[in-house]
């Protein structure tokens, strides 16, 4: 074996190592797998709170490839590390193990997935091979405190599925894009972020009528799958939209330090993004603009220290934190 292949066959050692590390320790720390609004299995039955019940990508591919189970891989699941079958059993609440095993396999693969698409979007931008390898695996890690006591059965898939749109925007391969912005919008309707970032950046680099095709066939794309969810889901409990702005406020006063704390992540997000900002691609800083959209609905429409609702744009903030090394 060669040293170029066998450092490959390193490489993906790594990758699933660390992703099985930070997957285990993801499961524990995240702590809305029982939060009865979106629990699993009202997801899978469609009754569960909107705008949870729309995110239903994860839950039907559950429901309709559980069969594929065996039943020895459920006995395994009770035998596997704490955290595992905690959340197998948390997910299916003793009727839907099938249907937990293959979410559980799905966030997993997921985040496998985004480690392997970061570094294609990092190649196409020309980083060096260095940075190809090092930043997609310390975006992994970084994952743990953005989830943080909050987590979903929809956040790595989206992350993932974000990620590859950006690769696929960025080649222009839109073929795969568009079928692709479908299963994202199917996953969660904040899909609508790879359109805006669209329209940002090809605004001037396309000619108008490919621009203006597109464009339009992408909001036919969100409007088609997320139209469709709403109308499904319309006399569901919940709202379309969560308004916690003064529940938040009123955290923030009783409990300062997470206030604090809330800050202090912005900020050194904020300042490690825009030092050498001039230096770093153009892509990833046309593409920060939605950063600012997504703190303005983190502070109208999450909970405090939600940060996980910034993970859809992990590879835009999470790479623009990384020194530009462009390859030679």
């Amino acid at each position: 074996m060669s040293v170029k292949k066998a450092g490959k066959v390193l490489y993906w050692v790594v990758v699933f190592a660390v992703s099985a590390c930070v997957f285990w320790i993801y499961l524990s720390i995240s702590g809305s797998w029982n939060f009865e609004p979106a629990s699993f299995p009202k997801m899978l039955e469609g009754t569960a709170d909107r705008p949870y019940v729309y995110r239903l990508l994860i839950p039907v591919i559950s429901k309709f490839t559980a069969r594929l189970i065996p039943s020895w891989l459920i006995d395994v699941s009770q035998k596997a590390p704490y955290s595992i079958k905690n959340i197998i059993n948390v997910l299916g609440q003793g009727k839907y193990l099938r249907e937990a095993i293959v979410a559980v396999i799905l966030m997993y693969f997921s985040l496998v997935g985004f480690i392997f698409t970061e570094r294609s979007l990092l190649k196409y931008l020309e980083y060096s091979p260095e940075a190809e390898q090092i930043i997609p695996i310390v975006l992994s890690i970084f994952i743990l405190p953005l989830t943080l006591f909050h987590g979903y059965i929809y956040d790595l898939p989206q992350l993932f599925l974000f990620t590859l749109g950006l690769v696929f925007l960025l080649r222009k391969q839109w073929h795969l894009y568009l079928p692709l912005l479908a299963l994202v919008t199917a996953n969660k309707e904040t899909s609508i972020f790879l359109i805006v970032i669209f329209a940002l950046y090809y605004f001037q680099s396309l000619n108008r009528k490919a621009y203006f095709l597109l464009l339009g066939a992408q909001l036919m794309v969100y409007v088609l799958i997320h139209g469709l969810t709403l109308y499904l889901y319309r006399n569901n409990p919940g709202n379309v939209l969560l308004w916690t702005g003064g529940l938040q406020l009123s955290e923030y006063i009783h409990y300062p330090i997470t206030f604090l704390v809330t800050i202090l992540f912005f900020g050194i997000i904020l300042f490690l993004v825009f030092k050498d900002w001039q230096y770093k691609p153009f892509f990833l800083r046309i593409s920060f603009s939605v950063f600012f959209m997504i703190l303005v609905l983190f502070f109208v429409g999450g909970r405090e220290m939600e940060f996980r609702v910034f993970i859809d744009i992990l590879p835009i903030f999470g790479t623009l934190m990384f020194p530009y090394t462009k390859s030679v």
